[in-house]
């Protein structure tokens, strides 16, 4: 590069910059910012809205009445609010390019289409004086519109010729109901001379006429989405001469919503292809309604009953459940700590979960094949009275949902909820539970303990005949620091009840017996063990028993069969008496009464036991 070029360039640079630092603030030529078109425009107060359509050859005009909207023009009736809205936000909630002033020699109204507006626009009640919009052609990209508001022109959005150019039908309200169908309490279908009443008790739905039960949820969940979407296809007629062509002379079909002190009715009347003609009371016009839309109204009551006998609940979500079939009656509640069932009527006991899961299985969901015609017959109302019935509540509920059982016929067994005067068949073989013998239902476990919360024991033991010379012992054992089991008093382990433990800890019958324990030989205990959470501080009596986990009795009936008696918790009552193997408690005796110091502990006679042994049965 030469010294000529150079200082040309130099030069070029500095003119450059001398023009950047003069004409900084100088905005671009033809550069606008945009701006609210009418100062102070508050579309909250708006009183009235006047849309005058040169293309359609029409004029709205719609009017505030409270929350709601209105047109006077070209009928009266009600106005869709959202249709309004959008016409009453748009100068509160668009800005528009100031183009300049009528007059402007820049702004030439015909080029704009503001000589021949194709809509006026009036809006009273935003601002002090009424605003006057005169709308005109587009833009050449068609996104935009001019609008001249006062003397003042603009380039906006085209949103306002969108929501202003619709034909007259398109403001008014198109809703066949105005109540909201969240407030609606009681719907009524009269026809043919008789109603069917649905009414909401709480958040269920219930029928009450003809008859009363429960209603179908989902039928009803459509019959009220329909209540609020329900829309006016073809406002048909305004002022029909006669009302025999739409069928509505003799309406076929009424119904009537209730919300609070609030009422409405329509009148159904013929359906013409895929539309039907209804009218709402105190209106003279007629609307073409879509049949597709309508049909739910056309339920009877027997199609709305409810066809589920128990509602779908999962296997930790009731509170308890109960029932009364050829065992009597049971009644189950949740275990929290096991998170399962747990008999507790008529005794308490740990349920065999293979048999209480499949009755679960068989309630949950429970439906009916088929319903029998309402009013109920006789014959099988008094079926249902006989006694045997399942209840189930769960842990959000405040009411149990209780099925009163019949008897079985045809197609199935018949049932009937509480409340309902109409009856259920539903297939046998899902209350087939009912019949099955309460003892199927215990756990065969007769113990139940996690192996570190048992942490002191106590065996009481009668010598069997040539035992010797000590008739009684009393066995008395404890868990050490180290999670090793020692007899009371020394620290070394014992073997012998260190292996025996966990057998005593999870002891299990062959089968359970019917019988109430205190029937049985179980009650005079030729065995019995004590376990306790560990002792501190060597409790007696009351305080000691406080601690009683678990306890487990062993006697021989006539027949020389061990029974064995396992009951769970600190009361020694309760449970179930199950025939057992001899091996548990020979293992026992042998430990008792055997010969060789280092197998079993010291003892005595239990008339001369050490201080601080228990002879507690």
């Amino acid at each position: 590069m030469n010294t000529k070029t150079t200082i040309i360039l130099l030069v070029i640079l500095a003119l450059l910059g001398a023009a950047v630092y003069f004409f900084k603030d100088e905005p671009a030529k033809g550069f606008r910012e945009e701006e609210k078109m009418v100062a102070g425009f508050d579309s909250a107060t708006i009183t009235q809205i006047r849309v005058e359509n040169a293309e359609r050859n029409e004029k709205v005009v719609l009017a505030k009445s409270g929350e709601e909207w209105e047109m006077r023009e070209p009928i009266k009736g009600a106005a869709d609010s959202a249709q309004a809205r959008m016409l009453a936000d748009f100068f509160s909630t668009y800005e528009g390019m100031r183009l300049g002033k009528v007059g402007d020699s820049s702004v030439n109204l015909a080029q704009l289409g503001l000589d021949k507006p194709r809509i006026v626009l009036e809006i009273e009640g935003a601002t002090a004086a009424p605003v006057k919009a005169l709308i005109g052609g587009d833009d050449l990209k068609g996104s935009d519109l001019f609008v001249q508001v006062g003397d003042a022109v603009f380039r906006t959005r085209r949103t306002i010729y969108n929501s202003a150019a619709k034909p007259a039908n398109e403001f008014r309200d198109h809703r066949v109901f105005t109540l909201s169908s969240f407030d609606v309490k009681t719907v009524e279908i009269s026809r043919g001379g008789s109603a069917v009443v649905l009414t909401k008790e709480d958040s269920d739905w219930k029928l009450t006429a003809p008859f009363r039960g429960r209603a179908d949820a989902a039928l009803v969940s459509k019959m009220t989405s329909a209540i609020g979407n329900l829309r006016i296809q073809t406002f048909t007629s305004d002022a029909p001469s006669t009302l025999a062509p739409y069928g509505l002379d003799t309406p076929g079909i009424t119904v009537t919503i209730r919300a609070g002190e609030k009422a409405q009715t329509i009148r159904v009347g013929k359906t013409d292809g895929d539309v039907t003609f209804v009218q709402r009371e105190g209106l003279a016009n007629v609307w073409a309604v879509p049949e597709v839309d309508f049909s739910c109204f056309r339920k009877s009551a027997d199609d709305l009953r409810d066809g589920t006998a128990i509602g779908s609940f999962a296997h930790d979500s009731f509170k308890s459940i109960t029932w009364k079939g050829t065992a009597g009656e049971l009644e189950f509640q949740f275990d929290t700590a096991k998170r399962a069932g747990r008999l507790s009527k008529p005794r308490e006991a740990d349920v065999d979960r293979d048999a209480f899961e499949a009755a679960l299985a068989s309630l949950d969901g429970l439906k009916a094949a088929s319903f029998l015609p309402a009013p109920a017959p006789a014959e099988h109302l008094a079926a249902v009275q006989e006694g045997r019935f399942v209840s189930v509540l769960l842990k959000d509920a405040t009411k149990a949902t209780k099925i009163l059982v019949g008897k079985p016929i045809d197609g199935g067994t018949v049932v009937q909820r509480e409340g309902d005067e109409y009856l259920l068949v539903v297939p046998t073989e899902k209350l087939a539970f009912l019949s099955r013998p309460m003892v199927e239902f215990v756990s065969k476990e007769l113990l139940s303990i996690d192996s570190y919360v048992a942490g002191h024991a106590e065996i009481d033991v009668t010598a069997p005949s040539g035992a010797g010379d000590a008739p009684r012992k009393n066995l008395v054992y404890a868990k050490n620091d180290s999670a090793k089991w020692t007899v009371k008093g020394a620290t070394e382990e014992h073997k012998g009840f260190a292996d025996l433990a966990d057998s005593l800890w999870h002891a299990k019958a062959t089968e359970i017996l019917s019988e109430e324990p205190e029937k049985t030989a179980a009650a005079n205990a030729q065995i019995e063990v004590r376990v306790y959470r560990k002792l501190y501080n060597d409790p007696q009596g009351e305080e000691k028993e406080k601690e009683r986990v678990a306890t487990l009795r062993f006697s021989k009936d006539s027949s020389g069969q061990w029974l064995g008696w396992g009951i769970n918790g600190k009361e020694p009552k309760g449970g179930f008496v199950g025939k057992v193997s001899a091996e548990l408690p020979d293992k026992i005796l042998a430990l008792a009464f055997a010969t060789s110091a280092d197998t079993a502990p010291s003892s005595q006679p239990a008339s001369s036991q050490p201080a601080g042994a228990d002879t507690k049965k």
